[in-house]
């Protein structure tokens, strides 16, 4: 862990997470657009006017100082055993980037097994939502990508949905049934579901409405003595969303 900043050093075992996390600190330099190659340096037409010209000088000036900048976090949030990797370019943001993702990064079949370790251990937290949870797991087959190790669709589903089956059990079944599911539907049903919610009929994990029993209600004893109460048996599956629109109507 950098001292300074609190960020981590990139180790041999975690390259896909140092890099979501250094992507964000290069944006705030100004510099991501420069490592990705998205952002060539500035050029001038030889027809320019002068005050043009000038623009272009202070162009050129900012970019220089982001391309330093970028460079000097780089070498700064890396294990030092990774200096050698990079030396030969190190006055080249966007070079040592493409050089540590060759080496760490892609096809590397142990960071492709630490990011599935990493994806396995994930789960729905008590202060996520359907949107946060999913695109959390989005964020990792993005890294997955193109090494020929990608989540199927049925693994998508299966990780959308496993953790949320304790939480929202009625509603996970409901999906699990439909015919011909695809990850986007799957998360659609889930969307919709939590759109409905009541305000304050589930806490932040989301457990009230999928155990509720029906309300107790009254009815009159044998002996006419006074109104007792009982509960009817909890709502059979597919039922929740009907209760739900129940919730927000009275």
């Amino acid at each position: 862990m950098d001292s300074e900043s609190g960020h981590p050093q990139l180790i041999r075992t975690n390259y896909h997470s140092w890099r979501l996390d250094a992507e964000v600190q290069l944006i705030g330099l100004g510099a991501l657009g420069i490592v990705e190659g998205t952002e060539p340096v500035p050029e001038i037409s030889s027809t320019t006017r002068a005050a043009a010209v000038t623009n272009y000088s202070q162009n050129v000036k900012v970019y220089r100082q982001a391309q330093e900048k970028a460079i000097q976090w780089i070498w700064n949030h890396i294990h030092s055993d990774f200096h050698s990797i990079v030396a030969a370019v190190r006055r080249d943001p966007r070079a040592m980037w493409l050089e540590l993702e060759r080496r760490l990064g892609g096809r590397n079949n142990y960071n492709i097994l630490a990011v599935r370790q990493q994806l396995g251990s994930e789960s729905f937290k008590e202060n996520d939502t359907i949107q946060t949870w999913s695109t959390r797991l989005d964020i990792y087959n993005q890294r997955l990508v193109g090494t020929g190790s990608e989540l199927s669709e049925l693994e998508r589903i299966a990780k959308l949905l496993s953790t949320l089956l304790k939480r929202f059990e009625i509603t996970v079944s409901h999906i699990q049934r439909i015919p011909n599911l695809d990850y986007q539907t799957a998360l659609q049903q889930l969307l919709d579901f939590e759109n409905q919610l009541p305000v304050g009929a589930a806490n932040a994990s989301g457990t009230a409405l999928v155990t509720q029993n029906r309300p107790r209600r009254p009815f009159q004893s044998r002996r006419g003595r006074g109104r007792r109460y009982r509960f009817s048996e909890p709502y059979h599956r597919g039922q929740l969303i009907d209760r739900v629109s129940e919730f927000q109507t009275t």
